[in-house]
């Protein structure tokens, strides 16, 4: 699991691009090349990829204490080797949910990026395979692309906490 062969792409997009993106895109809790999660606001968005598919989890965070049930899910559905993930989630009721695919992710040695908790009330997520591309959508983004000179620095003033694991890489 340490041997990601593949870098993804983080990109931060405009309301509008991510909407036009997503037309047609299945939603999550299926493994396929393209997911979206729309409405991430009390829960959590948890990605796995192996570069080409992914499985796409949007849970709330009421499912916290249903969390082995979820692991099941994810095991049954996408093989854990050669895999890296993706964890977002928009408010602090989410956190102990989040924590705990956080922990998942460490202990099945899957390197992750991470946007946790933050003043923002929603966001969007989606994937596309044929790009091995994440991407978070929010309207302050429109906005945001002007003010700040890095994604990165834009996903900092978005999120609490900002992870980007080394098989990865963020842009506009």
């Amino acid at each position: 699991m340490d041997n990601i062969s593949f870098t993804s792409k983080i990109r931060l997009v405009t309301h509008s691009e991510y909407i036009n993106t997503i037309r047609g895109i299945k939603n999550t809790n299926i493994l396929s090349d393209n997911v979206c999660a729309t409405g991430i606001t009390n829960s959590v968005v948890c990605g796995l990829t192996d570069g080409e598919q992914v499985l796409l989890s949007h849970v709330n965070a009421r499912e916290a204490d249903n969390f082995s049930k979820i692991t099941k899910f994810i095991k049954s559905t996408m093989p854990l080797d050669n895999v890296h993930g993706f964890l977002l989630n928009s408010s602090e009721n989410s956190t102990k949910l989040f924590n705990k695919f956080a922990a998942f992710f460490r202990r099945n040695k899957i390197p992750y990026s991470q946007f946790k908790n933050g003043p923002l009330m929603y966001n969007d997520v989606a994937y596309i395979g044929s790009k091995d591309e994440w991407l978070i959508s929010h309207p302050i983004i429109d906005n945001g692309i002007k003010k700040f000179k890095t994604a990165k620095g834009l996903a900092k003033s978005m999120f609490d906490n900002v992870k980007i694991c080394d098989a990865d890489e963020i842009s506009w």
